[in-house]
């Protein structure tokens, strides 16, 4: 009986250490490094080939990766969705003011934050950041112009309550504060061309088909990102949505 117990504590002690929260401890991942695990994960469950790759903005990031970088499982094909091959000083510079939007949160703690007192004001206007680069200046005179809609007996302006309630419904989710600073700057390593050569010939080195599709209204990633993609790929179609 006693070994028995002292077998369990063992175990439910191991449980403890690899289930240990990371806190602002958690390393810093690339889109590589993700895709890099995806195969590993797709190769041990017995996958020889992938057919398609498809996604969209960070997804769109890795289904590049995947045709430039894994050979097992072999890919025959990718669609890219408002994505680009490397993150541009815009993008980097969106991202950033996103983070520091949580970082100025009192309660962020240096990442060290208790996961039931997250630093939520902070990660709800990164969201309301985020949604502002999703539709160009146009789009957002046609969706709100300066319509004035009552919340809570006051006036406000219709976009104003629109990037609320959008940061309101991202808190919802749970989304994690250290995940949303993880993978924004996940997605700020992006370039394919690191450690790989010139970045042109990188991109002509890929010989599947590739799909490339583009939002117009899209502001974070714009068409002429997508359009580059399309220009140096050799087996591509580019479409504007």
């Amino acid at each position: 009986r006693a070994a028995e117990g002292a077998a369990l504590m063992a175990v439910d002690l191991a449980r403890k250490q690899a289930f240990e929260w990371y806190a602002g401890d958690f390393p810093k991942v690339t889109i590589r490094d993700m895709v890099r695990l995806q195969a590993a994960v797709l190769v041990q469950l017995g996958v020889t080939e992938v057919a398609c790759v498809i996604g969209g903005s960070m997804g769109g990031m890795q289904a590049l990766e995947w045709a430039v970088e894994i050979r097992k499982p072999s890919v025959r094909s990718f669609v890219s969705l408002c994505s680009s091959a490397r993150h541009q000083p815009w993008q980097i510079g969106i991202s950033e003011c996103q983070r520091q939007a949580i970082y100025a949160d009192p309660g962020w703690q240096g990442g060290n934050y208790d996961p039931a007192t997250p630093p939520a004001r902070g990660v709800a206007v990164a969201r309301m950041m985020a949604m502002v680069t999703y539709r160009t200046h146009p789009a957002y005179v046609t969706k709100f112009g300066r319509t004035l809609v009552s919340t809570h007996q006051q006036s406000v302006f219709d976009v104003e309550n629109y990037l609320y309630q959008q940061g309101q419904k991202f808190l919802e989710r749970g989304f994690d504060p250290l995940s949303y600073i993880r993978l924004t700057q996940a997605m700020d390593s992006h370039d394919i061309e690191r450690g790989r050569g010139p970045y042109h010939k990188v991109l002509q080195s890929i010989v599947i088909p590739a799909l490339i599709i583009s939002i117009s209204s899209d502001v974070l990633y714009p068409v002429s990102d997508q359009a580059e993609l399309a220009d140096h790929l050799v087996n591509s179609q580019h479409h504007i949505i």
